[in-house]
């Protein structure tokens, strides 16, 4: 499998096989989205993408890169490869795909969220931990988790999507959406000035064509006309002389929960660990639940995190193995304001 990128204005044809993110040491919660397509190919059926090429590479880094030679960042370097945006990619020039029958198509940022939010299962549902509130925000309810005993993991894809001054994190692994997978999508990167003439800086804009069953076309067209002012039609287009819808994130499947086991994690746990009500409520409902121990906070003392139904003198701060057994007359105490007092 090659791995490699677009840029603007182009658009990449193949079978979805797989979504995946691509790890970064330096920036772990923010990794490229990577779609995994076989038997590739350029879009170059419209006059805005006709001048698409793809350059392949030997050299360290990207294995390809897909550009399109009438972009004004864009320059065709004869025998050499292209330079992007002063940078020079080294590499042979070609109109397709040769030799190559997988790539996994690489895209970081907005641009790459919002590909692996549309191709994703459920990237319609902002990753959130599963707690209720009221319209004043006092906590009511909380579902646990069935291992830690933590407000758990809602199943969707990013946190902090578009909220507050926080940058989108992923929560989970991707994981491509069923009616996708083994169909044709359609990946374009444009420049979001083309897309957004009220915007003027440098960013990417991604749209996700996809060629679905007849059924599930006018199931989603539906769906989008419902919650919009346009009609079903106007979520169809032609690419190539192939019809496709314009795709958007679903909530329709679920994340499985051998996924959300390895790799689901909420930043932000649901509760506000400085409130002795709301960590009392998660205390009250461990214990409720079987998870036998309490969970004191760095931000509050023991008797602030403890519900009224335990007495402190029922706590051991400082458990040892046996204490962790059904059979113990204790209940075990975790968390940094457990370690505090036990120092």
């Amino acid at each position: 499998m090659d791995f490699g990128r677009q840029h603007p204005t182009t658009a990449v044809m193949g079978t979805a096989v797989g979504l995946r993110d691509l790890y970064n040491e330096n920036d772990p919660d923010r990794p490229d989205t990577a779609v995994i397509l076989d038997d590739p190919e350029i879009v170059t059926s419209e006059p805005s993408l006709e001048d698409s090429v793809v350059v392949q590479s030997d050299e360290e880094g990207d294995q390809f890169k897909v550009v399109n030679l009438a972009d004004d960042d864009t320059r065709h370097l004869e025998d050499m490869g292209i330079d992007f945006d002063g940078n020079t990619y080294y590499g042979d020039v070609g109109e397709g795909f040769e030799g190559i029958d997988r790539i996994a198509l690489k895209r970081g940022g907005g641009a790459g969220n919002r590909i692996g939010k549309t191709l994703d299962v459920n990237g319609g549902t902002a990753a959130e931990a599963q707690v209720e509130r009221d319209e004043d925000g006092n906590l009511v309810d909380m579902t646990l988790d069935d291992e830690e005993g933590f407000p758990a993991h809602n199943g969707g894809l990013i946190e902090y999507d578009n909220e507050g001054d926080a940058l989108p994190r992923f929560a989970s692994a991707p994981e491509l959406r069923p009616d996708v997978e083994g169909r044709t999508v359609v990946v374009m990167i444009q420049r979001l000035a083309e897309v957004d003439p009220d915007y003027e800086g440098n960013s990417y804009w991604a749209t996700v064509f996809a060629d679905l069953t007849e059924e599930r076309q006018a199931e989603v067209t539906e769906q989008y006309a419902e919650d919009s002012d346009k009609e079903p039609a106007d979520f169809v287009t032609e690419l190539g002389g192939q019809e496709f819808v314009i795709l958007s994130p679903t909530t329709d499947y679920e994340r499985s929960e051998a996924n959300l086991e390895t790799t689901g994690w909420i930043e932000f746990g649901g509760i506000d660990r400085s409130d002795a009500t709301e960590v009392q409520m998660l205390n009250e409902q461990r214990l409720d639940e079987g998870h036998g121990s309490v969970y004191i906070p760095e931000q509050l003392t023991v008797e602030q995190a403890l519900p009224e139904t335990v007495e402190q003198a029922e706590v051991e701060l400082d458990p040892g193995e046996d204490d962790w057994t059904d059979e113990s007359d204790v209940i075990p105490a975790f968390g940094a304001g457990a370690e505090a007092v036990e120092a």
